[in-house]
């Protein structure tokens, strides 16, 4: 019963032609016990999209024609002053593909991308959009969302980032 629920679930938002289905945003510590006034970071994205809607490619969702306009950067999105120089060089949205299921319509993305970024820094980045299948009925659209991740480069007292 669970799965036919899910099925169901993600069947409905195949429907309305959505190609965004979710994911993830997290980070890494290059050298967890750096203590330079500069720290590289490793930024890991994750994204679940409609398939075949979204081709299993390389820069994913530009490598799809119908999306080749929504390349965008997570954003600075709070204490953006304390960025640590992120600003200057944002790391794009665009993802690899990884796997694929037909029978559920998924297919995954992954991508890291390392940065270098000024010690203490601590602030929030977000991939904001309104991409995201309807589960209403009747359909409703055009809802904004974001996917958060809050990086903090401040040394704690057990001497790890």
């Amino acid at each position: 019963m669970i799965i036919f629920i899910f099925i169901f679930i993600f069947s409905s938002g195949f429907i309305e032609a959505n190609h965004f289905h979710g994911g993830t945003i997290r980070w890494a510590p290059i050298d967890p016990y750096a203590n330079s006034s500069s720290v590289g970071v490793t930024i890991i994205q994750s994204y679940w999209w409609s398939y075949p809607s979204v081709s299993c490619a390389i820069n994913v969702p530009i490598s799809t024609s119908a999306y080749n306009d929504t390349n965008m950067n997570l954003t600075c999105v709070d204490y953006c002053s304390t960025d640590g120089g992120y600003s200057n060089t944002p790391v794009n949205i665009l993802t690899d593909c990884t796997s694929i299921s037909s029978s559920l319509g998924i297919l995954a993305s992954e991508r890291s991308v390392n940065v270098t970024l000024t010690a203490n820094a601590s602030f929030s980045i977000a991939y904001q959009s309104s991409y995201w299948p309807s589960l209403n009925d009747p359909p409703l659209s055009n809802f904004s969302w974001s996917l958060l991740c809050s990086i903090d480069l401040r040394m704690r007292s057990d001497g790890f980032l």
